[in-house]
């Protein structure tokens, strides 16, 4: 009760429901927002908006507001946004117009938790904004139009029921878009998309089901094949679905760089033939519990900061290069929940127990320089 209470005439705390807080998504303050304590008998309920949010509703607030059917809309230049949806039907169509303007922006937050399974869109959107289908928890398919080409932050986070998403025409796709959506198995990007996320952050982390990403024609920055995520000239392998069960897995011989987080998480692979391959990216294989065995290119430049972290069956590596540059954790280590640390706290990295690595030579050899930092055994010569 800090924040947003006041007390009654009868000595009671009560919330006041139009108390706003303003805060980063993931903070103490969002935390705060939908707080709740049994033994206090609380249960927060408070608006919550993020700083870029709360710009966007002084703007918002600016516009005049008119109602057509379901839909709050507003007049902006260019065209129609969408505000709000009110609309509790399973099937709900965006008109394409309202009163002969076409409707081009679909607004922040605008369906955010609507229960709609289905949402229908017709050309001429451009723009999708900021958590516009955020928490719209039964949608299950989604097909934006080929005029998108603008698609902001969080847009279908917490969709948990979503499985296939078309991006439509978009060619920059903002940060978090589909966090949580656990259930997509099919993701289409437009061949003209040219940026997916921020970076140093991992656009896929959670999609655990995601089985094939295809990428039209087009003059963006990636391209498909057999349902896995490239760079357009398919030198950079920049994400390999979780959801693809295949136990073995040899990367095409053109493919020079895997990109931060392309395996990261999937449960299905044993084994991986990096045979061509000049870079691993940070986190590349983080997590891939089930790899045990991994070929490794002669002319390997770059292994990234905990590239192979956390695989657990992965028991020995072969370097068959004596000056690859080797990233802390990439080999060996494993998050292990029962290390004790001075503070008291748990958990820590942990060096996965029998691990080896094999080396060209005895000294001047950085997988040597590795193993003896880390206390690793190494087989040399």
């Amino acid at each position: 009760s800090a924040f947003g209470y006041t007390v009654n005439n009868a000595g009671e705390e009560v919330m006041d429901s139009s108390f706003i807080i303003v805060g980063e998504l993931g903070s103490a303050a969002y935390t705060y927002a939908t707080d709740s304590d049994t033994d206090y008998e609380y249960q927060n309920d408070f608006q919550f908006r993020t700083p870029e949010q709360d710009e966007e509703m002084k703007y918002m607030d600016n516009l005049t507001m008119q109602s057509f059917g379901d839909f709050q809309y507003a007049e902006i230049e260019g065209g129609v946004a969408i505000i709000y949806c009110s609309s509790v039907d399973p099937v709900i169509t965006v008109p394409s117009e309202i009163d002969g303007i076409k409707v081009t922006e679909i607004y922040p937050a605008a369906f955010s938790e609507n229960k709609a399974e289905e949402i229908i869109f017709s050309e001429g959107i451009t723009t999708i904004r900021k958590m516009a289908f955020m928490n719209c928890t039964n949608l299950k398919n989604i097909t934006l139009p080929q005029s998108v080409t603008l698609i902001e932050d969080n847009t279908f986070d917490g969709c948990e029921s979503l499985e296939s998403a078309d991006l439509g025409g978009a060619v920059t796709i903002g940060s978090g878009v589909f966090n949580y959506c656990t259930k997509l198995k099919e993701l289409k990007l437009s061949g003209n998309c040219t940026s997916i996320g921020v970076e140093d952050e991992d656009p896929f982390m959670y999609l655990s089901s995601l089985e094939k990403i295809s990428v039209s024609d087009g003059d963006g920055a990636y391209s498909s094949k057999n349902g896995i995520l490239y760079n357009k000239d398919k030198s950079v392998l920049v994400h390999y679905p979780k959801g693809i069960t295949s136990k073995e897995y040899t990367v095409p011989d053109g493919v020079k760089t895997i990109g931060n987080d392309a395996f990261s998480g999937n449960y299905h692979l044993e084994e991986v033939d990096l045979s061509n391959v000049e870079n691993i990216g940070i986190s590349a294989f983080e997590n891939c519990k089930k790899l045990s065995s991994v070929k490794l290119s002669k002319n390997l430049k770059k292994v990234g900061d905990g590239a192979f972290y956390d695989c657990v069956n992965l028991k020995k590596v072969r370097l068959r290069s004596s000056d690859t540059e080797i990233g802390i954790f990439a080999f060996g280590y494993f998050y292990d929940d029962t290390i004790t640390n001075e503070d008291g706290t748990t958990g820590g990295n942990g060096l996965i127990e029998g691990f080896k690595l094999y080396t060209n030579k005895t000294k001047d050899d950085t997988g040597v320089e590795y193993a003896e930092k880390n206390n690793i055994e190494a087989v040399t010569d």
